[in-house]
């Protein structure tokens, strides 16, 4: 396993964590609830939103 610190993921605030878990929660209750195309929208809408924040960790091979 490669544990170089480069290829760590840069630090995430106490806040921000919160906020992501709030939004993973949000959309498990859009997921099953009954509106199936609201809960698609949001996990489309968080993708994005994690990828913009972390360009630069997109190239990286898993």
């Amino acid at each position: 396993m490669d544990l170089r610190p480069v290829l760590l993921p840069p630090p995430v605030s106490m806040a921000r964590v919160e906020e992501l878990s709030r939004e993973i929660e949000r959309i498990e209750i859009l997921f099953y609830g009954a509106d199936r195309r609201a809960a698609e929208e949001a996990v489309a809408a968080f993708a994005e939103q994690i990828v913009d924040v972390a360009p630069a960790h997109r190239s990286i091979a898993l």
